[in-house]
């Protein structure tokens, strides 16, 4: 009779910062669902600042214009807020955030639920919202829990028109969290 031996391989904080860029180039969902999926399905949560209206830049414009925005104004306003995103149950810090919306291009009742604490994807994802044009790059060797592992961010879609860009930094603690127990 043969014995098997089933051989469990954990990443590195490092790895799991790589693996986690890799996932973000093709997740088309919600980067929150993903850290709530890589950290074992603790809920997480974000502390967001309030919203503030502000020009888009020329580069984000740019990046949004080629997914169905109208031609003019050349430098749209939108609504920019920061945040963090935390682990509902603790606190600790997953990542920080920073999100830049076209008002006019979401669903008119969407617009009063921005001011909670639900994050933008999450918000949006029974509307269909995707994460086009996505960009992640993991930092080199191993991450400090107070370090960024991994830089990414992506165009937000409704119904094929760009609504927004999202940019996420996540955190060396975040990695070594899910290093350390959670589902990759």
């Amino acid at each position: 009779m043969t014995q098997t031996t089933q051989t469990r391989y954990r990443l590195s904080p490092g790895g799991i910062a790589r693996t986690l860029a890799a996932m973000l180039l093709e997740w088309p969902g919600p980067a929150t669902a993903l850290a709530e999926d890589m950290a074992g399905g603790q809920e997480v949560r974000i502390e967001a600042t309030p919203w503030a209206e502000l020009d888009m830049s020329a580069k984000e414009y740019a990046r949004v214009q080629r997914y169905g925005l109208d031609p003019s104004p050349p430098h749209p306003r939108c609504w920019h807020r920061s945040g963090r995103l935390v682990f509902a149950a603790t606190g600790l810090a997953v990542a920080t955030t920073d999100l830049a919306i076209l008002p006019y291009r979401m669903p008119p009742e969407v617009l009063p639920r921005l001011a909670g604490g639900i994050p933008f994807g999450t918000l949006m994802a029974p509307y269909g919202m995707r994460r086009e044009d996505r960009m992640a790059i993991a930092m080199a060797g191993e991450p400090e829990p107070e370090e960024i592992a991994v830089r990414s961010s992506a165009v937000l879609m409704l119904n094929g028109i760009g609504v927004a860009i999202a940019r996420e930094r996540f955190t060396g603690l975040f990695c070594e969290v899910v290093a350390a127990g959670g589902v990759y």
